[in-house]
């Protein structure tokens, strides 16, 4: 998973879009590869095609790299203290606020 946090930087010029993309879902599948819940991996993979699309806009947005990347570290960081139950909190809040950047896209208040 280090090699997926490695490709990230906090202002990525456009060319380092399609890495970062690629990298977030690889971070993503080895996690859920490694829980080697089937039942898990068949419900992600039918959402693979609407997170693509998502995942396609976020990276233009504000922040996103930056909370993201920490957001990755903070569950990589659970994994390798071998806390699980740290590392599913992790996962729930990078989740939480990935949900809420791509709500916050598409559904921009306006103020």
């Amino acid at each position: 998973m280090e090699q997926e946090l490695a490709v990230s930087a906090h202002d990525a010029p456009e060319d380092l879009v399609t890495a970062l993309l690629a990298a977030d879902v690889r971070f993503h599948k080895r996690i859920i590869m490694a829980t080697q819940n089937l039942r898990l991996g068949s419900i992600l993979a039918t959402l693979d095609d609407q997170m693509y699309r998502i995942r396609v806009l976020l990276p233009r947005s504000a922040g996103w790299i930056a909370e993201a990347e920490h957001e990755h570290r903070a569950v990589v960081a659970r994994i390798n203290d071998r806390d699980g139950d740290g590392a599913a909190q992790a996962m729930e809040r990078h989740l939480r606020a990935s949900c809420d950047r791509a709500i916050r896209l598409v559904l921009p208040i306006q103020r």
